[in-house]
């Protein structure tokens, strides 16, 4: 699979990512408290620990173009992986919070793929069945 850069996206899509820039990457600390909070149910804290981790979605996603899903939908679902990391993280832990969501995310990432080529596969499949 050949290397993706942003410069090979849509004019939205680097927009996007030039607006991911913005968020700064979170120390440990910064890090454990947002977690905390967000825990908590304190939104502001979920959403910047959410906002600040926007760019490293990025960053996977795009490692898994060419496999017939948009960008933008496998941003979306390493999104969803994301805010699922966030609930499940254990606090207990001795790992960053990244280390443990790249699971995540890949998980949701990889699962959208694996649907694609099922739903593609059955979509083949009544062609053929039709045709004849």
């Amino acid at each position: 699979m050949k290397n993706v850069y942003v410069n090979d996206f849509t004019r939205s899509v680097k927009a996007y990512y030039e607006e991911l820039r913005q968020f700064k990457v979170l120390s440990r600390e910064e890090e454990r408290a947002l977690i905390i909070k967000a825990k908590n149910n304190n939104t502001a804290a979920r959403q910047e620990l959410v906002q600040c981790n926007l760019r490293f979605v990025f960053e996977i996603a795009k490692r898994y173009t060419g496999h017939g899903v948009a960008i933008e939908d496998l941003i979306a679902e390493g999104n969803l992986g994301l805010f699922k990391a966030i609930e499940k993280f254990d606090l207990g832990q001795e790992i960053r919070f990244a280390t443990y969501a790249i699971h995540w995310i890949k998980f949701y990432i990889k699962d959208l793929i694996k649907n694609h080529y099922a739903t593609r596969v059955l979509e083949v499949s009544e062609e053929v069945l039709n045709s004849n």
